[in-house]
């Protein structure tokens, strides 16, 4: 049996900067569909020669002949999350003992689109060629003896929908044409999930509404089918504040897989998200759905709110409104309780306690700069709260390192290093990330400064898996 994994999406999908591209080597035997026929390629109009080649990034070269607009096929950027989900699915099946996973990537996305451009109803190419795509597998794989069947799309979008009130319906139509379409072309008994994060590099619209919050409330509806794997807002992004990386898109993809892997297993995925949000007098409690259990706060994340609604400086990504009068309302504390975050409000004397009109408790849903390109920027949407998953992804490495005693950086050979890797305690303390990166990836900054002796020695880094709380927005009485 061969899994096939869907890759549609805006920019992010499609590895907008992720140069250079990094996956270039065939890690496991997972596979994509290539046309060796006469250019124009990928036409699929009866003239091309396909067939399925081991899967490494690029997914296809670009520009390619006869193509004059940047949607399938010529829709590659850079790295794209794609391969690197691929690898960690087939680790992740070795490490269960279910032997070697192979799947196949079939990478659609188209850059500056809105959902209503990639959908079946839409006038792009996205999903028409993600349906012809799975019509040539299925075709090769039955020449081959084998049989196929399509586990999830994965949705790399939303940026365009960031006031988008029919985000959710549009969502769940996608789930439902993706589930019916590829059941119908593989005869596959299993459905698909369509599997998303939230785009964290602009604010939503005033009022919180938009596909940031859509999407969260479409997976809290729609278990199984629709999955939020979680936010972005912690990842390490370009110097745009919009696009990841390399690094970053390899991060992407172990997530993804993660997320994959557990419906596969049928224990399906929850993100760490709030259950309940309670409150008596000045003290608000949000109660979390925690699967990694325990909640920890990141000291190493911006802390957000030091330049604009300052009423929410010490609320580690947390904010507190009047409903009645939108007024900001001042968070003195946030304390991790179990599963619980307690939050403390200070109030005037005069002001009464809770307002008559409710609050509202939102998490990560405001910038300093509002409506500004901010992603991964000190003014940009952060919040600190985080599980203790345990995942580490294949992009784990030892490396030779050198070092001098007292200092914060570091020297070697970076190329696969991200801003916010983690780095095993060793001499180390611990919850040592990296901080910075240089333009050469030839030194590193971390956390902390290195405490014992000047030389070389080995450090093992990894991407930062923990599950970051989600962005959301809920009233309270």
């Amino acid at each position: 049996m061969w899994v096939g994994v869907i890759g549609s999406g805006a920019n992010l999908s499609v590895g907008v900067y992720g140069s250079p591209v990094l996956s270039t080597t065939r890690k496991y035997g997972n596979l994509k569909l290539e046309d060796d026929g006469p250019d124009p390629r990928y036409t699929f109009d009866g003239g091309g020669l396909f067939s399925l080649v081991p899967l490494v990034e690029p997914i296809r070269p670009m520009p390619l002949p006869g193509w004059t607009d940047y949607q399938y096929p010529n829709n590659i950027f850079g790295e794209t999350p794609h391969t690197a989900l691929a690898n960690q699915l087939t680790a992740l099946s070795l490490a269960a003992d279910a032997g070697e996973l192979v799947s196949f990537a079939t990478v659609v996305g188209t850059i500056y689109s809105c959902i209503g451009d990639i959908n079946k109803e839409g006038t792009g190419r996205a999903y028409s060629s993600s349906l012809s795509e799975a019509r040539a597998i299925a075709a090769i794989a039955a020449d081959a003896g084998r049989t196929i069947r399509y586990d999830g799309v994965v949705l790399t979008q939303g940026e365009c929908d960031w006031y988008n009130l029919l985000y959710e319906t549009q969502l769940l139509q996608l789930w439902f044409d993706y589930n019916a379409d590829m059941r119908r072309i593989t005869g596959q008994d299993g459905g698909v999930a369509l599997i998303e994060t939230q785009q964290s590099a602009i604010d939503p619209y005033p009022n919180g509404e938009g596909s940031m919050l859509e999407l969260w409330q479409a997976g809290v509806d729609y278990p199984g089918q629709i999955v939020c794997a979680g936010p972005k807002y912690q990842y390490a992004y370009a110097p745009d504040a919009y696009h990841l990386l390399s690094s970053g898109y390899i991060r992407l993809g172990e997530k993804y897989a993660e997320v994959m892997a557990a419906i596969e297993a049928g224990q399906g995925w929850t993100p760490l998200q709030p259950a309940t949000v309670t409150h008596v007098g000045n003290i608000v409690t949000v109660s979390f759905q925690d699967s990694f259990p325990p909640l920890s706060w990141d000291d190493n994340q911006p802390a957000g709110h030091q330049t604009a609604n300052t009423a929410w400086a010490m609320g580690r990504g947390f904010e507190v409104t009047d409903l009645g009068t939108s007024q900001e309302l001042t968070i003195s504390s946030a304390e991790i309780s179990g599963d619980d975050v307690v939050l403390t409000l200070g109030f005037d004397p005069d002001a009464g306690v809770i307002p008559d009109g409710g609050i509202e408790v939102g998490y990560a849903m405001t910038g300093d700069m509002l409506g500004v390109l901010e992603a991964g920027q000190p003014a940009g949407r952060h919040g600190a709260l985080r599980d203790s998953d345990p995942f580490v992804g294949i992009d784990a490495e030892t490396l030779t390192v050198e070092v001098t005693q007292g200092s914060a950086t570091i020297s070697g050979l970076f190329n696969y290093r991200a801003v916010w890797d983690r780095v095993a305690p060793g001499e180390l303390p611990r919850e040592t990330v990296v901080l910075a990166i240089d333009s050469t990836s030839s030194y590193i900054t971390l956390s902390n400064p290195w405490p014992g002796a000047t030389g070389s020695t080995e450090l093992t880094f990894w991407h930062e898996q923990r599950n970051y709380c989600v962005d959301f927005q809920m009233s309270v009485p």
